[in-house]
């Protein structure tokens, strides 16, 4: 989570995963194969990654050819929530990720769970105190 404005967040983010890519590879001639798990970085962001597109609440990155996009690299996934560009009230909520997006943002402000979220998925955050 990235709450502050983040000058070269790409490049940022690249550095992380190289990191992650760097240590899962094996070494000596166990590595020959080479296989690597597939590697996801997740952000939450609580500033614009681009000023001129602030509709844009969420984006999801591969490694593609520019000409065509096919996706190059399957196991190596960027995926960045924008919870400032995020404006849809309770009552827009049509997807899961809707949902996220909206208890992630507003968090603070909930202290039981509300109706309009799905019971199954976000029950467990709510979990009285004197349970715990």
């Amino acid at each position: 989570m990235q709450l502050q404005n983040q000058d070269f967040f790409f490049d940022r983010a690249v550095t992380y995963t190289s990191r992650t890519i760097s240590r899962l590879a094996k070494k000596g001639a166990e590595g020959n194969g080479y296989e690597l798990p597939p590697v996801y970085f997740v952000a939450v962001l609580g500033f614009q990654l681009d000023k001129a597109n602030d509709a844009k609440h969420y984006y999801s990155a591969k490694i593609a050819d520019q000409f065509d996009q096919e996706i190059l690299y399957e196991k190596l996934s960027y995926k960045m929530l924008i919870l400032l560009n995020f404006n849809k009230s309770k009552t827009e909520l049509s997807t899961i990720m809707d949902q996220w997006m909206y208890l992630m943002k507003h968090l603070n402000e909930i202290d039981e769970l509300p109706s309009y979220l799905d019971k199954r998925i976000f029950s467990r955050i709510f979990i009285s105190e004197s349970v715990v």
